[in-house]
């Protein structure tokens, strides 16, 4: 009779630790970079809501909004009744995970750094939606792309770069971002490079005097013709005395997602449009 019990209670054991660890069925991501990845694990079935501006892929516009990622709902995401919310550290605000956390919500918050901080949070994602073996080999691809993409680049001449992401304040990216190391990947020589805070403001003066050859403007489309009006003004700049002046979907460069390989073709093709012409 004892032996019997012994099983009964080893098969419930058994099934209980099944079921937690099972993979996650009502997911909710709290930003679009969070969206791009699980999308890309092939979870997309499972998500149910996200943040406000997630467009990308197509299919979830369809999903229910549960607020900009700077300001989640937390009653939009607790009615969803997720098995797992997703976020960004420093893009969601800390709270946010706190209060779910007390609500016995189990989260996970992705890191926000540099390019090996996405294939961490990619490797990471796949864990927790049990989609590891996908996960690492979305990792490998990328990474080869990546290596591929860098080795084309070193054969063109290197440029000096202002990546714009603001219009007041120039806010743009400089040590510890993925995009200023895009940027050095690219075959370019980001200006703010020798400023240790990720996204820094420069004064227009520092621009100036940095005589950028060329400015990707990284700005929503309202704000891309008052930017082109703005450098105008400053012929003396490189950039903008050779019309060199290029601007970009926020929505690839902006969101480390899988995306960051076509966000580098983007950017090899701009910062050397002129040699490229001549080698054609």
């Amino acid at each position: 009779m004892q032996r019997f019990f012994l099983v009964i209670l080893f098969a419930f054991l058994f099934l209980h630790s099944l079921s937690l660890f099972a993979a996650p069925k009502r997911i909710v991501c709290l930003a679009p970079s969070v969206t791009e990845i699980v999308y890309a694990l092939g979870a997309g079935n499972e998500v149910v809501g996200v943040s406000n501006f997630s467009d990308y892929p197509p299919q979830a516009h369809a999903k229910t909004k549960v607020g900009p990622f700077t300001a989640p709902d937390l009653e939009i995401i607790i009615s969803l009744k997720p098995d797992l919310v997703i976020g960004l550290k420093d893009a969601n605000p800390a709270w946010i995970f706190k209060r779910l956390k007390s609500f016995h919500i189990p989260c996970v918050v992705l890191k926000n750094g540099g390019i090996n901080s996405i294939w961490e949070n990619i490797l990471v994602v796949g864990e927790a939606l049990g989609k590891a073996p996908q996960a690492t080999e979305l990792v490998a691809r990328l990474k080869r792309q990546l290596n591929q993409l860098k080795n084309q680049a070193r054969k063109f001449s290197k440029v000096k770069v202002f990546f714009q992401l603001s219009l007041r304040p120039l806010f743009t990216c400089g040590q510890g971002s993925y995009l200023n190391e895009l940027i050095e990947l690219a075959g370019g020589i980001n200006i703010a490079s020798d400023i240790s805070i990720p996204y820094p403001a420069l004064s227009l003066e520092k621009v100036v005097a940095e005589a950028p050859q060329v400015i990707i403007l990284c700005l929503m489309q309202e704000d891309v013709k008052q930017a082109l009006k703005f450098w105008q003004r400053f012929p003396e700049i490189p950039a903008v005395k050779q019309h060199h002046i290029y601007a970009v979907n926020p929505d690839i460069f902006a969101r480390p997602s899988p995306r960051i390989i076509r966000a580098l073709e983007i950017l090899i093709d701009l910062l050397h449009l002129d040699t490229s012409r001549q080698e054609r």
